[in-house]
């Protein structure tokens, strides 16, 4: 998923006059994704949500707490390894030095879509 998308973008960037910084709408939309978990995990957001979280009835904050955190720290992670992922593949690409076609790029796209759906059997 990751390839055919940056794949894309390059593509975009040789037939359609986008300069990368334009035509890498997944590159962007990761990184502004990992921005605004990165604001929502700040530590003042997360002593806010702690907070309301202690207020609630039967809370267990403490064992909230570490459970979120854990998570937290998890899918930055993910994401940041993810990102590193795609800049990998897009680098590639964009280096190659190959001229990507339509129908390549139309091909790449209609695998993706008969791709499982099912987070289990959907590998990375």
């Amino acid at each position: 998923m990751l390839e055919t998308g940056a794949i894309t973008s390059v593509f975009l960037e040789q037939n359609v006059l986008l300069s990368g910084s334009t035509s890498d709408n997944l590159g962007a939309c990761l990184r502004n994704e990992y921005e605004a978990f990165k604001h929502a995990s700040s530590k003042t957001h997360q002593e806010k949500t702690i907070r309301h979280i202690a207020q609630a009835p039967n809370a267990r904050g403490d064992l909230n707490k570490d459970i979120r955190v854990h998570a937290t720290d998890q899918h930055s992670y993910s994401l940041l390894k993810l990102i590193g992922e795609y800049d990998k593949y897009y680098k590639k690409a964009s280096s190659s030095g190959k001229i990507y076609t339509m129908p390549e790029v139309c091909k790449m796209i209609d695998v993706l879509y008969n791709l499982p759906e099912n987070g289990k059997t959907l590998k990375v």
